[in-house]
């Protein structure tokens, strides 16, 4: 009989786990719509320009992201650019992130529990983490939400540290908050500090003269790092920073809006974590004023009432709730009784089983057309598209296979059984996913060919190319596959560019520049991406 599992597990097998997750869908794949192509279009004029102060996409302005991930990330792909694409090592930024988030909320999770230093739940932390349903793709696209999920966890990793060594707890908690700020939007920094502002009232363990020395520390170190690019971008491009203080004091979206997008999105995206986050409230309710479970339980429901009130609703902005949400629901994992974790393992076991076997099931269609249906329905989706055979992916799913089944069939009874079979669930579908679809999806979320068809259609010496309803991720692939920037198109002076680049859609086309003076747009090019029901692009050329 082979060997049984132990758990927790060793930490070789953790960061195996942690790498076969992350590596897979890194690379290999172009430009993706939406936020992907937006990031990697900074990343990429970041690169073109040298410019790492103002943000921009194809030369304009881009204020809604603070831009530390584009700084790691431009980094990256300036490390690495000679081993892979530029996007593909940029993108590995995003891999860094995440590796970050988890050996920080590992470390939370280990130093801030009930036994002390207590490995067991650093990794339950790390692997409800890990399978939270919302990283599934998140965690592989170039998303500026990832950094400040990273330092949240960092920020929670300070915290055991704040009344034995407050001086170091606060430097680590102020510049994890600051950096969080720089990363994303201002609600989950602002709803952790105001937490531990509460917890150092209502917590007798940091009631001490070390409480305030810590609280000042934090609050200068955050205050200097949040404040560190705003201050320079004022002072290198004041009309940038006064667009970037309106676009962050903006609500979007109403308040009835973000709760129904908030609850809907959240109630698959958290997956499992939420459960058990209302499990861990209740078997622990008697302990409220601990700070481990008090700060993290503020945090969570000051961050839900501003993703609400502020907006906007977006799924990633849920990104950084991921942190106290994880450190909060593995405090009650241990007190979870029987029958639930029961049900929670097999409910894994079963639904990841599933839709592994039907990831295989579309893939050999693909490849071989048989059953014809599902290989006809495929078809249809993509046109034209021919799925290789890559045997050093076909390999590695069927190791990853094997692995799952192992891990299912011979884990030895424990606490974290559940959580590390949901966990390899996630890394399985993920791993699988990426080794045998990513070539057909990829095929019809590139905008490479687009790019290319409308650069042969546009003359090297054309002076400028007009654009109307085009898209932000649109304009960032375009830039980054075609080196096609365009301009606002005037209406009021319609010749002033020789090209006007139109967004569409198949069923709809937009009607075509107004001119006058004799003058007549002639189309010269209409394509989209293979399949595509709702993008089409149509460049028009001024004639006499």
């Amino acid at each position: 009989m082979p060997p049984r599992i132990t758990l927790p597990p060793p930490n070789a097998a953790l960061v195996a786990l942690v790498a076969v997750f992350i590596l897979p869908g890194l690379a290999g794949h172009d430009l993706w719509k939406s936020q992907d192509a937006i990031a990697l279009g900074v990343v990429h004029s970041m690169a073109q320009e040298g410019d790492l102060v103002v943000p921009r996409i194809a030369g304009m302005p881009w204020l809604y992201d603070q831009p530390l991930y584009h700084w790691v990330a431009f980094f990256c792909g300036k490390l690495f650019g000679a081993f892979l694409p530029f996007h593909a090592a940029a993108r590995l930024a995003s891999g860094l992130f995440v590796a970050a988030a988890f050996a920080l909320i590992y470390r939370a999770g280990r130093d801030w529990s009930d036994a002390g230093l207590d490995r067991t739940t650093g990794c339950a932390a790390l692997l409800l983490l890990l399978g939270s349903v919302g990283l599934l793709v998140h965690a592989h696209e170039a998303l500026p939400e990832l950094a400040s999920l990273a330092a949240m966890c960092g920020a929670l990793a300070a915290l055991p540290y704040a009344a034995r060594r407050p001086i170091a707890a606060g430097i680590a908690f102020g510049a994890a908050l600051g950096l969080a700020f720089l990363s994303g939007t201002w609600v989950a920094p602002a709803a952790l500090g105001v937490a531990v502002l509460i917890g150092h009232v209502a917590c007798p363990e940091w009631r001490a003269p070390r409480g305030v020395v810590f609280l000042f520390i934090a609050l200068i170190v955050g205050a200097a790092v949040a404040a560190s690019w705003p201050l320079v971008l004022a002072a290198r491009a004041p009309d940038a920073y006064h667009e970037w203080r309106i676009i962050l004091a903006e609500r979007e979206g109403t308040v009835g809006e973000n709760f129904r997008h908030f609850f809907g999105t959240a109630s698959w995206f958290t997956w499992p974590a939420w459960p058990l986050a209302i499990w861990s409230a209740w078997s622990l309710r008697w302990r409220w004023r601990e700070a481990r479970l008090l700060v993290p339980a503020l945090a969570i429901i000051l961050m839900i009432v501003g993703s609400i009130g502020w907006g906007p609703p977006a799924d990633e902005n849920l990104v950084p709730l991921l942190a106290p949400l994880a450190f909060f629901a593995v405090q009650g994992i241990f007190t979870l009784r029987r029958g639930a974790a029961a049900a929670l393992d097999w409910f894994g076991a079963l639904t990841f089983a599933i839709f592994a076997a039907l990831v295989w099931l579309a893939y050999i269609a693909m490849l071989t057309g048989v059953p014809a249906p599902i290989a006809r329905n495929f078809a249809r989706i993509a046109p034209g598209f021919v799925m290789p055979l890559r045997p050093l992916e076909l390999a590695f799913a069927l190791v990853l296979a094997a692995g799952w089944v192992y891990l299912v069939f011979y884990t030895a009874a424990s606490p974290l059984r559940s959580l590390a079979r949901w966990a390899a669930g996630i890394v399985l579908l993920w791993g699988t996913f990426a080794a045998l679809w990513m070539p057909w999806v990829d095929y019809q979320k590139s905008y490479r060919g687009v790019a290319l068809q409308l650069k042969n259609r546009i003359p090297a010496r054309v002076s400028c190319v007009a654009e109307r309803n085009l898209g932000v991720s649109q304009a960032a692939a375009l830039d980054y596959h075609g080196g096609i920037r365009t301009q606002g198109y005037d209406p009021l002076k319609p010749a002033a560019c020789p090209l006007v680049l139109v967004q569409g859609s198949p069923q709809h086309e937009l009607d075509a520049p107004s001119a006058s003076g004799g003058l007549r747009w002639r189309k010269v090019a209409d394509v989209g991406r293979p399949g595509d029901r709702s993008e089409r692009y149509r460049l028009y050329r001024l004639e006499k």
